[in-house]
């Protein structure tokens, strides 16, 4: 990671979101900026770090991941309405 320096600034929310008194990080942008640069001049030095970064998102976003997910998510269904199925045809009925 190319960590960029920030500085905490009273969040502007005009819609009211987050309520009110947060804080949010206002990033050095020329410090940002360096890292692309640097990024964009030598590519092969940043090998390393693309490959780390690309095995993290397939192990926390990729089919695996996904699928886990969603069983624990249709297993805490399945507790809080046991016997509860879907309306309509299955996906294989649909399919036919």
């Amino acid at each position: 990671a190319l960590l960029v320096p920030s500085r905490l600034v009273a969040a502007r929310d005009s819609r009211g979101t987050y309520g009110g008194g947060e804080s949010w990080a206002d990033p050095d942008v020329e410090a940002a900026a360096a890292h692309l640069s640097a990024l964009a001049a030598d590519p092969a030095a940043f090998a390393p770090m693309r490959e780390r970064a690309r095995a993290t998102v397939a192990e926390r976003l990729g089919i695996p991941a996904l699928r886990g997910a969603v069983a624990c998510a249709l297993d805490s269904a399945e507790a809080r309405a046991p016997g509860w199925t879907p309306a309509g045809p299955s996906p294989a009925e649909a399919a036919a």
